[in-house]
């Protein structure tokens, strides 16, 4: 084939392409248009606004803390790991109180000039809340304030990750663009899960993960439809940020880890511990919540005073400032296991138990304070930790050869059971985790921890890090999201037994004064035999055509007025079988039977009971008696 015919050739193609592409775009409507050309949109401005958040957090890093560059350091002092990767040694004890205490008078500010007028987003949980029972609508200026002030924060060593502010800010301009351009609300509330998943998938080089975290996190469905938009927003943010920033690495450079197949036995019972201690920090960022919630009137002042005392535990326990990411850094490349060969048992103790339960208070503090800040970070820290506790205490006092693990491979696993724990999201948490550190060897037993992390969660505690909240301020989300063949009740599980009986040989006398006695709502009654097999129906406007015949009423039996063709349902099959026989129907209520055999009467069950049923497993709600 010569150049001519392959220049004519792929012409053909680029025109069946284009009047495709063209077809295709003539069946939809200018507000779908509208929709699929804003979706790229949100992903660049979300892998922007990313790339400059955190250049601004090195900026406040560098002028706040200074220090020396250095190549490693120890536990004793503060390690600021710069958003470039350069690490910065900080040995003066007085920056240890001043700075932290200057990014809490930050917040103080901004809490007294800004939130007092103005509700603004906080975090995760008012995102979900936005999509749930909102219409998608965030405040743009207030993200982006918050956002800025997160970043500060952060930066002034507030124990809580950068990924808040990233999240928020792409979900901000998500939003706004939508709202801008006069979309549907589904349309809306997309954009916004597309925005805050390209912040987070910028902000750790993790598309995969950003966007199950947007589909199983906030959007609580992993439906085929969002996950287009959501996937190319991720894609597009993670690919700016790479390019400007010029680091395409993983979040963590650890080598390689592998674990003995048996050992995923272990990883179950780590999983399931972390499951428990995840619960443990769910309940207490509550309770911590609601204990500043009682000190209300001194809310703008929380901050000043959180960061003040995070500054003072920091003079003794440096690791706590930032989101962490050094000490996990230390763990999962296998540095701190060597510098605690090196501890007595107490300091072991110290690091592995203490700094992680420290790590947990001062986060909540600071969280439930006001101080505006992600939880993604943190949980890292405190999963890292505890499985390099772990996997020591494995290898010390398994005998042999049985452990051939490192603590750094438990800690790995730790870290993902408890992001998953959390947030109650595995499948964000092993995708997250996978992609933050490439390390394909450990998949499976990742997988194992992450499940019975997310397992015993769901277990021991109703809502996740970010959906307790809302369910303590009476906002009830759906139970689940899944298939409606697999989460579906049986009938018998909402049927109601007081139903009104009559039996087929009374009179018409008697039928007349069982509707009498009958609830209000009750236009029909049911015909049974003495061993309360159903035999049909009596319908209230069908008997008054008899009180014409006044003649023979007294002739007249339950048998010879009822309806032996009404539509039944029975006990064991699934809801949607009654939802399609009373949409097929004028009934408001059916008879449910026990079984086609013996046709025992059971109970009844009505549209009412159904469409419950349906908003408690797919529609949020907000419980108005419990605000």
């Amino acid at each position: 084939m010569g150049d001519r015919d392959k220049a004519k050739t792929a012409f053909s193609v680029v025109r069946y392409v284009d009047r495709f592409l063209a077809r295709y775009l003539r069946g939809l409507l200018p507000e779908e248009k509208r929709y699929w050309l804003l979706v790229p949109v949100t992903g660049v401005i979300a892998g922007l606004v990313s790339v400059l958040l955190v250049r601004f957090l090195e900026l406040i890093q560098t002028a706040a803390w200074g220090g020396s560059p250095t190549t490693s350091a120890d536990l004793n002092t503060f390690q600021v790991e710069l958003p470039s990767g350069t690490p910065l040694e900080v040995t003066d004890p007085q920056l240890f109180l001043i700075v932290p205490t200057i990014g809490g008078v930050v917040v103080a500010i901004y809490l007294f000039l800004v939130r007092r007028r103005a509700r603004t987003p906080e975090g995760t949980t008012a995102l979900i809340e936005a999509l749930a029972v909102g219409q998608g609508r965030v405040p743009l200026v207030g993200t982006l304030t918050n956002a800025l002030v997160s970043i500060t924060a952060v930066g002034a060593g507030a124990s809580l990750g950068r990924e808040g502010a990233l999240i928020q800010s792409g979900a901000g301009f998500g939003s706004w663009l939508g709202r801008t351009f006069r979309l549907r609300d589904d349309h809306v509330k997309a954009l916004l899960a597309c925005g805050a998943a390209g912040g987070i998938a910028a902000s750790y080089n993790v598309p995969i993960g950003a966007t199950v975290f947007a589909m199983e996190v906030l959007l609580g469905s992993l439906a085929l439809d969002l996950f287009g938009p959501i996937i190319i927003c991720s894609v597009i943010a993670t690919a700016i940020s790479r390019t400007l920033s010029g680091d395409a690495q993983a979040a963590y450079d650890i080598p390689p880890q592998a674990m003995d197949h048996w050992e995923i036995l272990l990883t179950l019972v780590l999983g399931t511990v972390i499951g428990v201690a995840s619960v443990g920090f769910i309940r207490l960022f509550a309770g911590v919540r609601e204990l500043f919630r009682w000190l209300q009137p001194f809310r703008s002042t929380g901050p000043l005073l959180v960061m003040f005392v995070l500054g003072a535990i920091g003079i003794w326990f440096p690791a706590l400032f930032g989101n962490g990411y050094s000490t996990v850094n230390k763990v999962v490349t296998g540095d701190l296991t060597a510098q605690l060969e090196q501890m007595g048992g107490v300091d072991c103790l110290r690091v592995l138990l203490l700094l992680p339960i420290l790590k947990l208070f001062v986060t909540a503090l600071c969280r439930a304070s006001g101080v505006p800040g992600g939880l993604f970070t943190p949980s890292l820290f405190v999963g890292a930790l505890f499985g390099a506790g772990f996997g020591l205490a494995l290898s010390e006092f398994m005998p042999g050869d049985l452990v051939t693990a490192s603590p750094a491979a438990y800690a790995l696993v730790a870290m993902g059971a408890m992001v998953a724990g959390t947030m109650q999201a595995p499948i964000t948490a092993i995708l997250m985790i996978f992609e933050m550190t490439q390390s394909y060897g450990m998949i499976l037993p990742l997988m194992a921890g992450c499940i019975a992390s997310a397992l015993m969660s769901r277990l021991l505690q109703t809502g996740s890090l970010y959906t307790e909240p809302l369910r303590r301020r009476g906002i009830v989300l759906p139970n689940a999201a899944a298939p409606l063949w697999i989460k579906q009740p049986a009938v018998r599980n909402f049927m109601r037994t007081d139903v009104s009986t009559v039996r087929a040989a009374e009179s018409f006398d008697q039928v007349v004064e069982a509707f009498l006695r009958a609830p209000g709502e009750a236009d029909r009654l049911y015909v049974v035999n003495d061993r309360a097999t159903f035999l049909g129906v009596v319908s209230l406007h069908e008997i008054k055509t008899f009180f014409r015949e006044t003649a023979h009423l007294e002739t007249v039996i339950a048998a010879d007025i009822m309806n032996t063709y009404f539509p039944v349902v029975y006990a064991d099959e699934p809801m949607s079988t009654a939802v399609e026989i009373l949409a097929d129907s004028d009934a408001e209520r059916l008879p449910v039977l026990e079984n086609r055999t013996s046709r025992k009467l059971l109970g009844s069950v009505s549209k009412r009971d159904l469409l419950a049923e349906y908003r408690a497993a797919n529609l949020a709600r907000v419980d108005r008696n419990r605000q």
